[in-house]
C-alpha cells in the first residue's frame, strides 16, 4: 500500500527533500507544488520523484490544485473506502466529470494519457487542433485531450512521440500540473 501524502505544508521557496531530482524543470515543479499545498512529499523528508504515481495520488493533487473543495454528494466508488485519504478527491473528481463509473482502481498507475485527459476534463474538455504525435491516432479516446495538452504546454516525450501508455512518476505529475497551472489557470481558473 502507498503512503498517504503528508498534510502539513512548507512555505519555503526551496523544498528540503533529501531525494530532490537534478532536472531543473522537476525542481521548479516540485517547489511550485509544495508552495501551493498540492503536495508535501511522502514521508521522512522524501518526495519520491521516481515513484510511479497512482490514480489516487493524481486525483488528490488535482483536487488540491483546485482548492480542496468538499464534494457535494457521496462517494460513488465501490473500491474507495469512505474516510480514506483520497475519498474526497475521488468523489469530487467524479462530480466534475474528471473520472466516471463506480470503480476507480485507486492504486493503478497513472499513464500520460490518463493525466492529460484528467486535466483536459478539468478545463472543460475544450476543442483543439489535431496533435502532431505519431503515437496518438485521431480515433483514440484521449486524442482530443492530448491535442489540447500539446497546445497548452504539456509536451510529449519527443516532438512527435507522446507516450500515452507510459506511466507517470510523481515528478512527472507535478510537472504536468505546473504546466497546466502556468498555461490554463493564469488565463481562466478551472471551476472548483
Amino acid at each position: 500500500a502507498l503512503a498517504a501524502e503528508n498534510t502539513a505544508a512548507s512555505a519555503e521557496t526551496t523544498v528540503s527533500f533529501t531525494d530532490i531530482p537534478t532536472n531543473p524543470e522537476f525542481v521548479t515543479a516540485i517547489n511550485w507544488a509544495v508552495e501551493n499545498n498540492i503536495t508535501t512529499g511522502m514521508y521522512d523528508g522524501l518526495f519520491m520523484p521516481d515513484y510511479t504515481c497512482n490514480i489516487s495520488q493524481i486525483l488528490t493533487f488535482i483536487w488540491r490544485m483546485s482548492g480542496s473543495p468538499e464534494p457535494e454528494g457521496s462517494n460513488p466508488f465501490k473500491d474507495v473506502p469512505d474516510g480514506k485519504w483520497y475519498a474526497n478527491p475521488a468523489a469530487w473528481a467524479h462530480e466534475k466529470g474528471i473520472v466516471s463509473g463506480d470503480t476507480l482502481h485507486p492504486d493503478a498507475p497513472c499513464t500520460r494519457a490518463m493525466t492529460v485527459t484528467y486535466l483536459w476534463r478539468l478545463a472543460g474538455s475544450p476543442s483543439a487542433s489535431a496533435s502532431a504525435f505519431r503515437d496518438v491516432k485521431g480515433t483514440d479516446d484521449y486524442a482530443a485531450a492530448v491535442a489540447w495538452g500539446a497546445e497548452n504546454g504539456i509536451k510529449g516525450i519527443t516532438p512527435t512521440i507522446f507516450g500515452p501508455y507510459n506511466t507517470c512518476t510523481r515528478a512527472h505529475i507535478v510537472t504536468f500540473l505546473h504546466r497546466y497551472s502556468a498555461s490554463i489557470l493564469t488565463e481562466a481558473p478551472a471551476e472548483t
